[in-house]
This record gives structure tokens, C-alpha cells and sequence, in this order.
């Protein structure tokens, strides 16, 4: 058994299709990236997790990072692509790097990517309109061997058995996925009326033929497997299965003394869609590394405190929502042991607005003030859309959200259905929850792009 304790802390990847320079760094997580454990990494659409996967693709196999032109950042060879993986093993830090002219992540890590292997195939014209089906292409499995190599022979023959009685499991009882020779290639057949075969049936073989293959290739004492948002749109049942293919995937590699890093990249909130079920795994939160919020950060601190009954109903009122008169608060914050410039409800509005404006500038933000100040902001349009003024009165004592938007369209006020949408910000956040990351899950939602848009639109009015 290796018993030597390795971790990966950061990787940097320069220039490969959306990424121009981004670090990735896992310092602030215990030990960073844990071998023999699924390791998830969360970013919304639009982050960068497929270059991230295309990155890796690179160098499978390879002396230098080999890319296509339009995997290039900016779609030109003008821009050189690097990956610079940061490692320890026992004590000792060590950097490698892969380039153009090198690859010297090959004599650490071997590497290797799952994505959907679906394909569109066009199939030609209908009364003028193109057609197209959805397809699987021949997946190339391992080498065949022959059977004058005995001990070679041998082991390719149980891989084999051990394979084709795997996709009997799932195989359809008339579209079944077969395995045939291709030249000097075992290869997965998929039929062509793939779209008979349903969604999660396809994905979870596909999988389970590109797992299999992982496992054949996956042979340094240090591996990486990336899989690329295979699991975002699975449903339940298959799920399970794929974590149950992956447990075991890790066991084997245990079994024979070596390390196995299975990344999972996905869109999903582990917090909020409970999708993922492993015993052990780690999370990371990657567009969340920007942000140095601290535990006795004021907004922290008046989460934390919101739960108190001397305070609760103050905080809430005044300050987690709207009211549309200013008040002295400095006393009432000195409770909590708060001594900060919030002397009135405007200054804290203020402050609030100053890091929305920030988060929208792409700049440092407090993200918890960011969801105040989206409150505020949705309920103040509101409030200004009502004419008249005992309802005025009504809707700032009622204390949702979600009730004051339903009492001003009950009483015939048009609102966008964006400031339902954006309750996934401003609810939760709000609420601390004690033993768990209130950072990273917030964080991840508002840099969703087409989020920041929504909050742009709250703050034109529209």
C-alpha cells in the first residue's frame, strides 16, 4: 500500500477555450483535493467547467498539451495553453507543469475525461427541412489482445467477461449495446435508434462503457478522473447507480495501493439538490475563492444574531427589509456587539447598494449584503407600485417576501415574475444555518450570469 499522504493544492490553466487565466485553489480546504474520495467541484453554467475538462482532455496520453484551434482561448494558436498542477507528497511540494513542448503532469498523474458522448448526426433533408438524429459513435474500449501473449491474453479475456456481463445489467431487451471488434479494437457498438433507448438508459451505459474504459487506461500510482456535468440530469434510480459504479471504481483503486482522484464537475448545489450521496466526498465551490469573508464579518454577525428574541424583530423590520422611513439602529446593534458606522437604517441601506454595485462591477463583494440589498430592492419597486397608501401601510408590516409580492398582486399590482425567480437569493441566504457553508452556495448562485442580469433589471426598474 502507498501510505505516503498526497494532495493536489491548486491547478492553473492558461488560454484553453473559455479559460484565459484562472486558479483554482484548494489551500483553504483541509489537505486540498483528497485522493480515493469523490471530490465535487460546483460553478454555475458559463464558469469554465468544460475547459476545465478540455484542459485535462489535452494531455491524455501525450508528451505536450495537444488542442484544435478553436480550443484555444479566443479560438487562436496565438494564445499558448499551460497547466500547472500544485502537489504535495509527504512533506515535500511539487509543481508541474504541461505546455506545447511538454507534458510533465504525464509522469505524476494519469489523466482521464468522461462527458456526454452524445452526438447530433445530420441524416439529410424533409420537404426542405434539415433532419438529424441523436447518436453514440463507436466507443473504442482497449487493444485486442492475442492469444499467443497467454498472461496478457488472460487478463484482456476477464476484462471482457467481467464487461459484457456489466451491460447486460442495463442493456434494453431488443436495443442492447454490443461489444464487436474494430480493426485492432474491442469497441461499444451503440444501435443507431439510440433515441428508442430512454435518456437515463443511454446515459447511465455510456457512462458505465467510459468508466470501464477509465479503468484500463488509469495505470500510474496517482490518477485523475474528470467527469464532466454527467450527473446533473440524470434521475434518481440512475443516480444512485452511477455513485454505486464510482464507489466501486475507488475501492479497486485502494485495493492495489493507489491513489484515484475523481473529480465531478456539476451546476447543482449538493445543499439544495440532494443529489449527491456518497459517504464521503468533498465539495468545493469554485467561483467562490475570490471572496474573504470572515465569520466576524458585521453582515455575518447580524445573521448570526438574527435568531435572537431581543433582536429578531428589529433586524427583520428595519433591515432585512424594506421600510420606507429612516431610523436610529446604533443602539439597537450595540447589543449584539456590533460598533460599527451603521448609525441609521440609510447608512446600512447605503453600504448594502455600495456592494451590489460592486458585485455587478465584477469586483470583491460581500455577497450577504448583496442578497439585502436584492431584497430591499425588489420590495422597495413594489411598494412604489401600490398607490394607495393604507395597502402602503399594509404590505411593510406583512414579514415574507414571497406575502408582500402575493398581497400586491391580489390587490392589482403588476409585478415581474423575476422577483419570484430571485427568492432563491434573498431567501435562504438570510437565514444562518448553523455547522455548514452559508459562504460558498450563495456565492455560486450569484455568479451565475444570467442571475446578475435579473439583479441588473431589479435596479433599472424594469
Amino acid at each position: 500500500m502507498n501510505k505516503t499522504t498526497e494532495f493536489i493544492k491548486r491547478i492553473q490553466i492558461f488560454n484553453i477555450k473559455g479559460i484565459k487565466n484562472k486558479i483554482f485553489k484548494f489551500d483553504n480546504y483541509i489537505k486540498g483535493i483528497h485522493p480515493n474520495i469523490p471530490n465535487i467541484f460546483v460553478a454555475p453554467n458559463g464558469f469554465g467547467k468544460s475547459s476545465f475538462a478540455k484542459a485535462f482532455q489535452s494531455i491524455i496520453n501525450r508528451n505536450k498539451i495537444t488542442l484544435s484551434e478553436e480550443d484555444h482561448y479566443e479560438q487562436t494558436k496565438k494564445n499558448s495553453p499551460r497547466i500547472i498542477i500544485n502537489y504535495n507528497k509527504g512533506r515535500v511540494q511539487k509543481s508541474l507543469e504541461a505546455n506545447e513542448n511538454i507534458n510533465e503532469i504525464k509522469k505524476q498523474f494519469s489523466c482521464f475525461v468522461i462527458n456526454n458522448q452524445v452526438k447530433p448526426k445530420g441524416i439529410g433533408s424533409r420537404f426542405g427541412t434539415a433532419t438529424a438524429r441523436v447518436e453514440i459513435p463507436d466507443i473504442s474500449i482497449c487493444k485486442i489482445v492475442k492469444s499467443n501473449d497467454k498472461k496478457k491474453y488472460l487478463e484482456y479475456k476477464k476484462n471482457k467477461e467481467y464487461f459484457e456481463n456489466t451491460l447486460q445489467s442495463f442493456n434494453n431487451a431488443w436495443l442492447k449495446v454490443k461489444l464487436k471488434k474494430s480493426g485492432d479494437y474491442l469497441v461499444a457498438n451503440f444501435p443507431q435508434k439510440i433515441s428508442s433507448i430512454s435518456n437515463g438508459q443511454r446515459d447511465i451505459l455510456s457512462f458505465i462503457i467510459m468508466l470501464f474504459k477509465a479503468k484500463l487506461e488509469l495505470k500510474k500510482n496517482s490518477n485523475i478522473l474528470i467527469i464532466d456535468e454527467v450527473f446533473d440530469y440524470l434521475d434518481d434510480a440512475n443516480l444512485i447507480a452511477v455513485q454505486y459504479y464510482i464507489s466501486k471504481f475507488i475501492d479497486e483503486f485502494k485495493t492495489l495501493g493507489k491513489n484515484i482522484y475523481p473529480i465531478i464537475l456539476t451546476h447543482l448545489n449538493p445543499y439544495y439538490f440532494k443529489n449527491f450521496v456518497f459517504n464521503k466526498q468533498k465539495i468545493f465551490y469554485l467561483n467562490g475563492a475570490n471572496n474573504n469573508i470572515k465569520s466576524n464579518d458585521p453582515m455575518v454577525q447580524l445573521l448570526i444574531y438574527r435568531n435572537k428574541k431581543d433582536v429578531e424583530n428589529f433586524l427583520s423590520k428595519y433591515l432585512f427589509h424594506f421600510y420606507p422611513e429612516d431610523i436610529e439602529i446604533s443602539e439597537h446593534l450595540k447589543k449584539i456587539g456590533l460598533n460599527n458606522n451603521w448609525e441609521t437604517k440609510s447608512c446600512f441601506v447605503n453600504y448594502t447598494l455600495k456592494e451590489k454595485n460592486k458585485y455587478l462591477e465584477n469586483e470583491k463583494y460581500n455577497p450577504f449584503a448583496v442578497c439585502v440589498a436584492i431584497r430591499v430592492g425588489i420590495e422597495k419597486n413594489v411598494y412604489d407600485k401600490i398607490e394607495k397608501v393604507e395597502l402602503k401601510k399594509t404590505f411593510v408590516e406583512i414579514t415574507k417576501t414571497k406575502d408582500k409580492l402575493e398581497f400586491a398582486e391580489n390587490n392589482k399590482t403588476e409585478l415581474s415574475e423575476m422577483y419570484y425567480f430571485l427568492g432563491i437569493i434573498y431567501n435562504d441566504t438570510l437565514h444562518w444555518k448553523n455547522n455548514q457553508d452559508n459562504f460558498s452556495p450563495i456565492i455560486s448562485k450569484l455568479e451565475n450570469l444570467t442571475i446578475k442580469e435579473l439583479v441588473k433589471q431589479v435596479f433599472n426598474n424594469n
